[in-house]
């Protein structure tokens, strides 16, 4: 809040100090401050690093990184100094992470993990799809879509090529660990791949579609077409593959047979069937 001030009174030009967001030790800052002792406190890793913060302090050091590109981008220029988990993350030069690597980092946010996608269109699936037999879900993310379709009687596998980013809730159910760019070794009638396909790069596109189709006969996607909003958590994009409507039904089309579609402007929703 102080630094959008100091953007707001006129400055460009901010020196951080004193951003850490953790504990030295077993102190929570420089002075006591007994008003924050019953604050729950978490090991964050980050870097090869473990870093003692409370919730608080996590939450803080995320939104940070998304507050300072928002800065930048209007013509700030930041200098963080010091050491901690604020400046860790800060740090971190997303340019020389792998795919994986990029969401293994992302999903020790808390705030990637706010909404799930496929948990909120889990009942468009079952109504269009009406489903018999397993459901694979393809990129499932936190599992909280494995999670609605098993409390509705479907068995599930999720796959994921991140294996920190399910939620302890869904860590019970089958899972598999793997890259959708290779060949898929699972097989299942049905298939969901919500809020996936957009984080593709351009040319592992066509490949993973047709990986997915090989997998499953019939598959329900929802893909994003907008820009992403928390790759500033990193300072990375992650929607590479920003297609409309119209071109990811072509895409679609040249592996599977559309059934159904539906575009909701930011996100276009089909429901495809392999080709015989």
């Amino acid at each position: 809040s102080s630094i959008c001030v100091a953007y707001t009174l006129g400055f460009r030009d901010l020196e951080i100090f004193g951003y850490d967001s953790c504990h030295q030790d077993d102190r929570s800052h420089a002075y006591s401050q007994p008003m924050n002792d019953a604050i729950p406190n978490v090991n964050v890793e980050w870097g090869g690093e473990t870093f003692k913060a409370s919730v608080a302090m996590k939450a803080q050091a995320e939104k940070f990184q998304m507050t300072s590109q928002a800065l930048k981008q209007a013509g700030c220029t930041l200098t963080v100094h010091g050491w901690g988990l604020l400046q860790a993350m800060y740090h971190t030069d997303a340019s020389n992470l792998t795919e994986r690597e990029k969401y293994q980092r992302m999903w020790t946010f808390d705030m990637y993990r706010e909404i799930s996608p496929g948990e909120l269109v889990a009942g468009v699936f079952l109504t269009v799809a009406k489903p018999e037999g397993m459901i694979i879900d393809f990129g499932c993310g936190t599992g909280r879509a494995l999670l609605a379709l098993s409390e509705q009687g479907h068995d599930v596998l999720g796959i994921d090529f991140a294996s920190n980013c399910r939620d302890e809730e869904a860590m019970a159910l089958p899972f598999l660990e793997w890259d959708l760019a290779r060949p898929i070794p699972s097989r299942a009638n049905y298939g969901y791949c919500t809020d996936v396909m957009e984080h593709i790069p351009p040319e592992d596109v066509e490949t993973v579609l047709a990986n997915i189709m090989e997998s499953a006969k019939s598959v329900f996607f929802q893909i994003s077409t907008v820009e992403d909003l928390c790759g500033d958590l990193i300072g990375a994009p992650l929607h590479l593959s920003i297609y409309d409507h119209d071109k990811w039904a072509a895409l679609l089309s040249d592996v599977g047979d559309i059934e159904w579609s539906e575009n909701r402007g930011g996100a276009s929703l089909f429901y495809t069937h392999r080709k015989s």
